[in-house]
C-alpha cells in the first residue's frame, strides 16, 4: 500500500472524499435531470441567467409510457436513476464477495418497482434477470443478445463510483477495473459502455487518492496516461456462464477487435479534451463538447462521450466546483443529468464534501447517501464466505 494512504489522517480525509463523491453525483444528478432533453418534462426548464442554476427546482415531467400516462411530480433535490443506481451498486459492494449476485439476483430486479428515468438498455437487462436468465442469453437470443451487445450507453459509467471508494486505498487499479467491467456486463455489452465506465472510474479512483492539489488539466493527462490500465480487457473466460459464447456468436467483427477500435476511440475524446483545456478560454467550453459528440442526440448517450465529458468539466472547474456544477448542468442539448452526476463525482471526491456541504444541502436522502459512502471508504475487501442470494422473480415482486 502507498506510504501516504496508511495514515489514519487518510481514512478521515477518504471518508470526506467519498461521501463528496456520493453527494457529488447525487448533486449533479438533481440540478441536471431537469434540463435534460430525455426528462419529459411538463414546461420550460430553468436557465443559467434566470437566478435558478444552483437551486433544486420543483418541476413535473410526463411519466408511464402509453397506457399509464400521466404526470409526475419532482420535488426539489430529488434525484434520477443515476443516483439509484450508485446505491444499488454500493449496497452490493458492501455484501461482500457475492456482490455481483446480489446485484443481479436483488437489487436490479427490485430497482424496477421504483426506477425514476432508467435507460433502455438497463430496463431490458433488469427484464432478464427478473425472468431469471442473463440478457446475454434466452429464447429469442437473436434479438435479444444483439441488442445487449449493441448496448454502449452510459448505463454503466454514471453508477461505479462505489468500486473506485472501495479500492482507492489499493495502489492498483486492475482489480477496480475488473469489478467496473464485471458490474457493467449485468446490463450492457458493447465496449463503448464498459470502457467508458473504466477511463471515467480510473479517473475517479485517481481523484480519491490524489493527496495534493491537482494541478490544471492534471487530471486528464493523468488518465490519458493509464490508459494500458484501464483500457485491459480482463479474461472474459472467467466472466459468468455462457457471456464469453455470447459475445463470441453475437458481435461481427469480433469483441476483441471492437474493443481494441474503442479504446482508440476513447482515447482520442481524451485529447480532444487535453487539447481544449490548453485552449485555456471558458468560452471554448461548449465547443469542445460539441467536438466529443456530447450534443449529438445519435451519440451524447455514449459511455466513451460521457465519460471524456465528465472528466473534461472537473478538470476544468476542479478549482471552483460550484461553476463546473451550473456548466455541466446547463449543457443544453447533452445528457445533463448524467454528465453532471460524473462531473459531480470526480469534483466531490477531489475536494471532499466540506466543499460542496451547502450546495448538498437538501439533497434527497442525504443523510443516507453519506452514511453508505462512509461504509464504503472504511469497506475492507477480503474473500469472506458465500451465502445464498433468493432471486427477486416476477411473482415476488
Amino acid at each position: 500500500m502507498d506510504k501516504n494512504l496508511k495514515q489514519g489522517v487518510f481514512n478521515l480525509s477518504l471518508v470526506s472524499k467519498s461521501q463528496g463523491a456520493f453527494l457529488g453525483s447525487a448533486v449533479g444528478d438533481a440540478l441536471g435531470w431537469p434540463q435534460e432533453d430525455r426528462a419529459q418534462r411538463v414546461g420550460e426548464p430553468a436557465t443559467r441567467q434566470d437566478g435558478r442554476g444552483l437551486l433544486f427546482q420543483t418541476w413535473v415531467r410526463r411519466s408511464g409510457g402509453r397506457f399509464l400516462a400521466h404526470e409526475e411530480t419532482i420535488l426539489p433535490g430529488e434525484y434520477s436513476d443515476d443516483t439509484q443506481l450508485i446505491l444499488s451498486v454500493a449496497r452490493s459492494r458492501l455484501r461482500g464477495s457475492n456482490w455481483w449476485e446480489h446485484l443481479v439476483a436483488r437489487e436490479l430486479p427490485t430497482w424496477s418497482l421504483y426506477e425514476r428515468g432508467g435507460g433502455g438498455a438497463t430496463k431490458r437487462a433488469v427484464d432478464s434477470w427478473v425472468s431469471g436468465r442473463p440478457p446475454w442469453t434466452g429464447d429469442r437470443r437473436r434479438t435479444e443478445g444483439s441488442m445487449y451487445f449493441q448496448a454502449g450507453g452510459n448505463g454503466v459509467a454514471m453508477r461505479i463510483a462505489p468500486h473506485c471508494v472501495i479500492g482507492a486505498k489499493s495502489e492498483n487499479f486492475s482489480r477496480v477495473g475488473t469489478n467496473i467491467i464485471l458490474d457493467g456486463i449485468a446490463t450492457h455489452g458493447h465496449p463503448r459502455a464498459l470502457l467508458g465506465a473504466n477511463a471515467y472510474g480510473y479517473a475517479l479512483w485517481t481523484a480519491l487518492r490524489q493527496t495534493d492539489t491537482l494541478k490544471y488539466g492534471q487530471l486528464i493527462k493523468k488518465t490519458l496516461s493509464g490508459s494500458d490500465e484501464w483500457s485491459r480487457l480482463p479474461d472474459v473466460e472467467n466472466f459468468p456462464h455462457g457471456w464469453s459464447k455470447a459475445a463470441s456468436e453475437l458481435t461481427q467483427d469480433g469483441y476483441k477487435r471492437i474493443w481494441a477500435q474503442t479504446v482508440r476511440e476513447m482515447v482520442s475524446l481524451l485529447e480532444i479534451a487535453e487539447q481544449g483545456l490548453g485552449e485555456g478560454a471558458l468560452s471554448i467550453d461548449r465547443e469542445i463538447l460539441e467536438k466529443m459528440g456530447c450534443f449529438d442526440r445519435k451519440t451524447n448517450g455514449s459511455g466513451t462521450i460521457a465519460a471524456a465529458s465528465s472528466v473534461f468539466l472537473a478538470s476544468r472547474y476542479a478549482a471552483d466546483p460550484l461553476h463546473g456544477f451550473l456548466e455541466a448542468a446547463f449543457s443544453k442539448g447533452a445528457d445533463t443529468d448524467t454528465i453532471a452526476s460524473m462531473m459531480g463525482g470526480i469534483l466531490g471526491a477531489l475536494a471532499g464534501i466540506e466543499a460542496i456541504k451547502e450546495l448538498s444541502e437538501g439533497i434527497q436522502d442525504g443523510e443516507y447517501l453519506r452514511s453508505i459512502a462512509e461504509q464504503a471508504a472504511a469497506f475492507e475487501v477480503t474473500e469472506d464466505t458465500l451465502h445464498p442470494i433468493d432471486q427477486v422473480t416476477k411473482s415476488s415482486l
